[in-house]
């Protein structure tokens, strides 16, 4: 498993890329968590394009982000979700829970982003 992050001064963007399983939620947990600690973001949208497998271990790790960020006062979002990976959400209950998007800029406009589309923020576009 392996992170990629992408900091605005909207909302934080993470792409993961390989397994998020027994042996990779733990290390996908505190770097998420420590990336949102230093950022300061409480915004999260999380690119699972490259996530070739998941199980319990790996949802869970996604839902209790999720459940931290709402917490705050923040929201999250998953993206461009691999269909084998989203039917695994659907299978444990997560189907309406955490909202899904198939790409950034309709993600953006549901999380009260639309203006930020196209705006640069000095990186270029992430995690698209």
């Amino acid at each position: 498993m392996h992170l990629t992050f992408h900091k605005t001064p909207w909302f934080l963007a993470a792409r993961v890329t390989g397994d998020l399983d027994l042996s990779t939620a733990g290390e996908f947990k505190e770097k998420v968590d420590s990336e949102i600690r230093k950022t300061g973001l409480l915004n999260l949208i999380l690119n699972l394009k490259g996530v070739g497998f998941i199980d319990s271990t790996g949802i869970a790790a996604i839902l209790g982000r999720y459940k931290n960020i709402s917490a705050l006062g923040g929201k999250m979002v998953l993206i461009d979700v691999p269909e084998r990976v989203s039917a695994m959400l659907d299978l444990a209950g997560m189907g309406s829970l955490i909202p899904r998007f198939s790409c950034l800029d309709e993600a953006l406009v549901a999380m009260g982003l639309g203006d930020k589309i196209g705006e640069k923020t000095g990186e270029g576009r992430p995690v698209d």
